[in-house]
């Protein structure tokens, strides 16, 4: 099976199109802290979306 996403939309931060995969997500621990975390986002269910999407609208 091949999975596909806007790669290039993913990247540019004007954007609001945000990819993540729960298992690996890579991102600098600072920007982690500044969103709040897992706790920020521990109401939704796709919390890795969610805290994809709150990384890249904060722009960390």
């Amino acid at each position: 099976m091949v999975i596909s996403f806007a790669q290039p939309a993913v990247r540019d931060p004007k954007q609001k199109i945000a990819y993540a995969a729960g298992p690996f997500m890579l991102f600098h621990r600072f920007a982690y802290e500044q969103v709040g975390g897992h706790r920020a986002v521990a109401h939704e269910v796709a919390e890795d979306v969610a805290l994809a999407r709150a990384i890249k609208r904060h722009q960390l």
